[in-house]
């Protein structure tokens, strides 16, 4: 059974070691011998990933034979229990300061940029008149507007801007014309792809998990595979010739030279041995799109969240009586001191409660919903749910109707006239809807509390 569910970030964040892994250490193979954005589109698949808080959650049979995908299938069931584990873990050390960490890395990095743009361009002049430079903006045919600019408060070349670009240049670039040709053909592919947008919504990830060492190691590299996917778009706009190749690493090493560079959060021309070496390198094989391909495949995994579906589902009732009603196979009336057992278990612990207790007034023939997320915001799986149905009072005998849907499904449907608690277990990484619906003439109020409970990781 397949269904759509909100996981939370920590959740999102640990599962996304396993995508970060899987790109560092294919990355150098991709770069030298696959198409030239399977780095690129790895990268966008992870922060899809993590910016996108939605997964689909398959579940499958532990005991079931699924022949071929038997060994997927328990690796997958596997992962699945791990990062349950970890999320609950981390979500226990992050607490709800979380979110105000999360706000203070994003008012520092808001006025990081600020200071970094003022600093690029301050002092900076107008190149409007050099027919060389808006001849090769012009080839780009780019609707934006780009603007081109003398600094030479900065030591390289750094581009600016999404809507309204901006390119900073140095004097001595000027005073080398395949130089300049080259500088300004590698910032405007920047422009064209979007390059600094892209910079922008991984620094973005980068401050939403903070706390992901694995984020901290890939952002440089997510940055360097940028510059030399350029590299490679450039080569092919100037014409992939060994001399286009050797004059561009020339003009990478003039840089080199002029360059005193500090770690800043802009794309800039910033040569290395890799990627002046794969300007010589780069050949699409046959062995480094195969490898691309299963990166896919394994990559794409991560959106899939594989669940066993053989836990045991009880409702357990505060009242030995039987309600008169219609439940699945799955649903389990027990007595009062069956319930009072169970609730002494101390493997559960009581983390959460769901807007508190909510007092509801209901019109006769009218219905309320309420829909319950089985994650915190701060990261914690919840695995069972208590739902507290009390202070019911009405002008006659009361009577309501209480429906409960798991991801769409009705699990329970029955008729109320008293106080009522209930208990649904097993219920992580599912969505819950509950509906009050009042079965009796005239006016009448009840309380209805849900509590969310997770197992005792410590």
């Amino acid at each position: 059974m397949l269904h759509l569910i909100k996981i939370t970030g920590v959740r999102r964040g640990i599962k996304s070691i396993l995508l970060i892994a899987i790109i560092l250490l294919i990355r150098n193979i991709l770069n030298r011998s696959s198409i030239k954005r399977a780095n690129k589109v790895l990268w966008t698949i992870l922060l899809i990933f993590l910016l996108l808080p939605f997964s689909i959650v398959f579940k499958v049979s532990k005991t079931a034979d699924h022949g071929l995908l038997n060994l997927p299938i328990k690796v997958l069931l596997s992962i699945s229990d791990l990062t349950r584990q970890l999320t609950n873990s981390v979500a226990d050390i992050l607490s709800r300061l979380n979110i105000y960490i999360i706000a203070t890395l994003f008012v520092i990095y808001l006025i990081a940029k600020i200071l970094e743009r003022n600093k690029a361009l301050q002092g900076s002049k107008l190149l409007a008149d050099n027919a060389f430079v808006n001849e090769l903006v012009d080839g780009f045919h780019l609707k934006r507007k780009v603007t081109v600019l003398l600094n030479d408060n900065i030591s390289t070349p750094v581009t600016y801007g999404i809507f309204r670009p901006k390119i900073a240049l140095q004097s001595y670039i000027l005073e080398d014309e395949e130089l300049l040709e080259h500088v300004l053909v590698h910032e405007m592919t920047h422009i064209k792809y979007f390059d600094i947008a892209f910079t922008h919504i991984k620094n973005i990830a980068l401050c939403l998990y903070w706390y992901n060492i694995a984020m901290w190691i890939a952002s440089k590299l997510f940055e360097d595979d940028l510059e030399i996917l350029c590299d490679k778009k450039v080569l092919e706009r100037l014409g992939n010739t060994q001399e286009n190749k050797k004059a561009y690493a020339m003009s990478m090493f003039k840089i080199m030279e002029r360059e005193n560079r500090s770690e800043n959060l802009v794309l800039s021309l910033n040569p290395q041995k890799e990627r002046i070496m794969l300007l010589k390198d780069y050949n699409i094989k046959i062995s480094g799109l195969a490898v691309f391909l299963i990166a896919l495949i394994l990559s794409s995994s991560v959106f899939l969240e594989v669940l066993p579906n053989d836990t045991t589902r009880v409702i357990e009732i505060s009242d030995s009586e039987e309600y008169e009603g219609v439940r699945n196979e799955r649903v389990k009336i027990i007595s009062v001191e069956e319930n009072k057992k169970s609730n002494s278990h101390k493997e559960y612990i009581l983390i959460d409660a769901l807007d508190e207790e909510v007092s509801g007034d209901i019109d006769d023939f009218d219905h309320r919903s309420y829909e319950v997320n089985m994650n915190s915001f701060y990261g914690k799986t919840f695995d069972d749910m208590i739902i507290d149905i009390s202070d019911i009072e009405c002008e006659s005998e009361a009577k309501f109707l209480l429906e409960i849907e798991e991801n769409g499904d009705l699990i329970f449907s029955d008729i109320l006239n008293k106080d009522t608690r209930l208990k649904i277990e097993g219920c992580s990484m599912n969505k819950y809807k509950i509906i009050i619906d009042n079965f009796t003439q005239g006016y009448s109020s009840y309380g209805i509390k849900v509590q969310k409970r997770a197992k005792n990781t410590k």
